[in-house]
């Protein structure tokens, strides 16, 4: 018998932590002709993300001693990478894309007005960016650009939150995302990426903004379409 209700709690308990990440009151609302506006939270500066895990071997000191050396020399390349990710986000405003992007194309496939007071709308975009960059943890593979975000429509009048989503993507990364003409579409890797000028970094970040635009609309499209079936 104790058993058993050992089972029940645990069980109302995992309903009621899904019920509490769940938000999605998409069916109560007609989004169609509302006025719409959006703003977004971005971490201080968009990331290099490494891995600076090191091999150690006590019984292999040359094994670990290359490890090491190779860990070193790809940080040192990642900070290079950094620094002129820095200078190419000011050259491109993230924020301003993002929200501008997500709302022109949620409000194509939607049918509702984009604004840009967000006093004056009925419903606002809340998109916060904890996460977002390019993962070069495997210095000799594969690139991609990274996302972690929370996402959230409010009813700006109730001050109530009628869907979330966390959105969370990776792309790989090729030449053409930062403007590099190529017949090689190879994803680059990341000494690649150590290379790049500031205008490809700054080409990439607008890349980056447009796709995390298109992420967001896309998932809101779907919800939306889905609480109407």
């Amino acid at each position: 018998m104790k058993q058993s209700k050992y089972i029940m709690v645990l069980f109302f308990s995992a309903f009621m932590v899904l019920l509490a990440c769940s938000s999605n009151k998409l069916v109560e609302y007609d989004l169609r002709e509302a006025d719409i506006a959006a703003r977004t939270f971005m971490p201080p500066r968009a990331n290099v993300f490494t891995d600076l895990n090191v091999n150690f071997n006590p019984h292999d000191i040359v094994g670990t001693a290359i490890s090491v050396g190779s860990t070193v020399a790809r940080e040192n390349e990642a900070i290079k990478a950094r620094a002129r990710l820095d200078s190419a986000m000011q050259m491109v405003d993230v924020p301003a894309i993002i929200e501008e992007e997500v709302l022109f194309r949620a409000a194509e496939m939607l049918n509702f007005r984009p604004v840009n007071e967000v006093k004056a709308a009925d419903f606002v975009f809340n998109m916060r960016m904890e996460k977002y960059g390019i993962d070069a943890k495997g210095w000799d593979a594969g690139t991609f650009f990274v996302i972690e975000s929370k996402v959230e429509l409010i009813d700006n009048q109730l001050q109530r939150r009628i869907w979330k989503r966390s959105v969370t993507a990776r792309e790989p990364l090729s030449p053409r995302v930062f403007g590099i003409s190529t017949p090689i579409e190879n994803v680059m890797d990341a000494v690649a990426l150590s290379q790049l000028s500031v205008d490809e970094m700054a080409a990439g970040m607008e890349f980056l903004a447009n796709f995390s635009a298109e992420i967001i609309a896309e998932k809101l499209y779907r919800d939306y379409i889905k609480s109407r079936d």
